[in-house]
């Protein structure tokens, strides 16, 4: 456009001061034609990386977060990135008695089920999926787009698991099959997250110790009897909304240093607590503060108190404290 501009221009001075007729429809007509040969190049070259982008990270976050990443020219260049996270793992509990009591194509059927139920919960909250491994889900939140309130959204992620479990097991019900269970662990922390592998093959990922810790977190489900639990750096990044409780300090495997938990207990406004629930958890922090004090037959007491109402953690802390 500049170079037709500038013929116009100077076709325009040379016949006002002397005369002289130059021809200028062809450069204005190639001008024309290179300015349509770029624009459609650029439209064809956007509509493949959108495509690209969308084949790529379709299968691990919701067509929402991949439309943000198409707005935001976000790059698939091979490496990663150090990048605070939080992550979140999921699985299924005593899914290996329930599977070995049905036909291999009831197992696939009820996964697809189970499976198509959690994503669409964790994409709701924005999470991008990691891997699946048989029942376990492992997603994480704040990339590949950042998210400075990952903690609170994989809280709420959590938290959305377990009340879809219940419409999840009326459906399962009628398709004749046992209800599920649904256990989560939640960590946050400094990870590797990018494309990583090969020019041949490359996976997005995330790398790093947070990463096992909240895997060993999805774990400790199983001896407190409870369904979510997260770290203090989860809880410390989470806002006041989501309601918790402090588990206890436990050393989890391949640490050498206790690590403080707490129990999801919902989100503030949506989920009802009422005082004789309350009542419970102030006793548990009263048992708590007994058992860090080193005073266990005054924790025991009060733990064996609260695990006859049917509070599970409180029986797994009674057995620590007459240990």
């Amino acid at each position: 456009s500049i170079m037709a501009t500038s013929g116009i221009v100077l076709a325009a001075v040379l016949f006002s001061t002397g005369g002289l007729v130059l021809p200028i429809a062809l450069p204005i007509a190639l001008a024309v034609l290179v300015f349509i040969i770029c624009q459609t190049l650029l439209y064809f070259t956007e509509s493949r990386y959108s495509r690209f982008l969308q084949t790529t990270f379709g299968r691990y976050m919701s067509p929402q977060v991949v439309a943000r990443m198409v707005d935001h020219s976000w790059g698939l260049e091979l490496g990663g990135e150090e990048r605070n996270l939080t992550i979140l793992f999921s699985d299924i509990e005593g899914f290996t008695t329930v599977s070995e009591q049905l036909h291999p194509n009831q197992v696939v059927a009820l996964l697809n089920e189970y499976l198509g139920t959690m994503t669409a919960v964790l994409f709701d909250a924005g999470a991008t999926i990691g891997d699946f491994m048989g029942d376990g889900i492992l997603a994480y939140f704040g990339a590949p787009l950042d998210m400075p309130d990952h903690a609170e959204r994989a809280c709420r992620a959590a938290v959305g698991m377990q009340a879809a479990s219940v419409q999840l097991n009326e459906r399962l019900a009628a398709m004749g099959f046992p209800p599920l269970k649904t256990r989560v662990g939640l960590h946050t922390g400094d990870v590797v997250v990018g494309n990583i592998g090969s020019d041949q093959r490359r996976d997005f990922t995330v790398i790093g110790d947070p990463v096992n810790l909240a895997s060993r977190l999805e774990g400790v489900n199983k001896f407190f009897g409870t369904r979510v639990v997260l770290s203090e750096q989860t809880r410390e990044q989470a806002p006041p909304e989501i309601l918790t409780r402090e588990l206890g300090r436990i050393v989890v495997k391949g640490k050498t240093l206790p690590v403080t938990l707490y129990e999801a207990l919902g989100i503030a406004g949506r989920t009802p607590v009422d005082q004789a629930a309350q009542a419970r958890y102030d006793a548990y922090a009263q048992g708590l503060q007994q058992f860090y004090a080193g005073r266990f037959p005054e924790a025991e007491t009060i733990f064996r108190g609260l695990a006859e109402a049917g509070d599970p953690p409180a029986a797994y802390l009674a057995e620590q404290a007459a240990a």
